[in-house]
């Protein structure tokens, strides 16, 4: 029999058995409503902590506090600018922090928050009065906070009494059909727009099986193309005696399809040719695939020792900062199309160090190697997009060394540099910073944890 000791609605506890379906339901409406509640305070927390920090200069401010609809200004322009009062942007780290999320989600959260309370006021009062859940609001105030004020007070008087009935594509299509209705140029000038915003995106997170995700924006008749040349090649390979799934062989067909001869050979039951090197003799091939590599993808794959020898199953894939298993590894050293290069072992635990401010890229490097990301709270900016800060100021002693320096990104820098955030390396790779308002956390490769006292 289970039992729970759980917060109430009110806020109060209670021990009780769960002895039937019944209780068990009870239980969680209790939890469902207590959490609610508090998402919807936590947004108007995040507007409390916007009016405690106003950007009275605007070379403070987070975002331009303007209409994001100006048809006087430059719309080739892209800065931040959203028709809500504008907060400090130093301020938005120790927020976020204290939520346990990146910067970047905590500015998300005020700006969705003050959306919600200055455009969308209908919306705003029912979220408050527990009619409305907290992240129906956001997901609404994400998509007019880039509206003009017409289009969100629309979208406030047609949604706020369906929104927490209604499904997100429901909620998508009446904010569109706000667009059209009443900025019928804008929408068509939206839909322009839209095509230099087509893109390809490889998603390498989490891929320690290997295997990772493509998200492709492109015109609809290219995506059609592309999908029957995809379902071609799958069928071919079932043709050709792959015992695959269906949804298998569409997956080696992306990989085929990005060697354009490998594609026109298995489409024509033509034979690949490599290109021909004189004096050396032709190799055995397989259907469809090139003889030696065509296409040059670097991966650098890190294995300790205890991997190479066996008694560790896992190595890193520093492309992804994702763990990757040796089998993997063994499997992709195998195949035909890859060119595999050993490169000399870089200890780590060497402290490397030159007598100038200057940065040489081999220090940088094993910077960026012994922490793959910012060094500031809960930052996934990787660190090869970052600067090399030096933790203790080169002016104040600090040396250019692996053992003083740290990635930190763009605004994470700027925050150390001009407010009064700060931190300390502690070996190895972890990294403790205090905040302005003295709560302590402690960085590493695991994440970061709040140690605060």
């Amino acid at each position: 029999m289970a039992r729970a000791s759980e917060t109430t609605a009110i806020g109060g506890t209670h021990d009780t058995d769960l002895g039937t379906a019944g209780a068990v339901l009870d239980a969680v409406g209790v939890l469902r409503i207590t959490a609610d509640r508090a998402e919807a305070l936590l947004l108007a927390r995040a507007c409390d902590w916007a009016d405690l920090h106003p950007a009275d200069d605007p070379a403070d401010a987070a975002w331009e506090a303007r209409p994001a609809f100006d048809d006087t200004r430059d719309q080739t322009v892209d800065e931040p600018s959203y028709d809500v009062p504008s907060v400090r942007w130093t301020a938005i780290p120790e927020f976020a922090a204290r939520l346990g999320i990146p910067t970047g989600s905590g500015q998300q959260l005020i700006l969705e928050s003050l959306e919600t309370r200055h455009r969308l006021p209908r919306l705003w009062a029912r979220v408050q009065a527990g009619q409305v859940q907290a992240w129906r609001a956001r997901r609404i105030a994400s998509r007019t906070l880039h509206e003009p004020a017409d289009v969100a007070e629309s979208v406030d008087k047609e949604i706020a009494s369906i929104a927490q009935r209604v499904g997100l594509v429901t909620i998508d299509r009446l904010i569109d059909e706000a667009l059209l209705r009443l900025h019928p140029e804008e929408a068509e000038l939206r839909r322009e727009q839209a095509r230099e915003h087509r893109r390809v995106e490889l998603h390498t997170d989490g891929t320690a099986d290997g295997i990772a995700h493509i998200d492709i924006t492109t015109d609809t008749l290219d995506a059609l193309d592309f999908d029957s040349a995809v379902a071609a090649i799958a069928h071919r390979l079932g043709e050709q005696g792959d015992t695959d799934p269906l949804d298998v062989r569409r997956a080696k067909a992306v990989g085929i399809l990005a060697d354009p001869e490998a594609a026109l050979a298995i489409l024509t039951d033509q034979p690949a040719q490599p290109p021909a090197d004189a004096g050396q003799p032709a190799e055995p091939e397989r259907p469809g695939r090139p003889a030696r590599p065509r296409k040059q993808i670097v991966l650098h794959v890190h294995l300790s020792e205890a991997a190479i020898t066996g008694t560790e199953p896992v190595g890193r894939l520093d492309t992804t900062r994702t763990p990757v298993l040796r089998e993997t590894i063994r499997a992709w050293a195998g195949r035909d199309d890859i060119n595999l290069t050993v490169v000399p072992v870089i200890d780590l635990n060497d402290d490397v160090q030159v007598g100038q401010y200057e940065i040489p890229d081999r220090i940088k490097r094993r910077v960026e190697l012994t922490r793959p990301t910012c060094a500031h709270p809960w930052c996934n900016r990787t660190a090869e997009h970052c600067d090399k800060d030096h933790v203790v100021p080169y002016d104040s002693g600090g040396s250019t060394s692996t053992d003083n320096l740290a990635p930190l990104c763009r605004r994470h820098h700027r925050l150390k540099t001009l407010t009064a955030w700060d931190y300390e390396i502690l070996p190895p790779a972890t990294y403790l910073w205090t905040s302005p308002h003295g709560r302590k956390y402690l960085v590493d490769n695991t994440g970061t944890t709040d140690v605060t006292p």
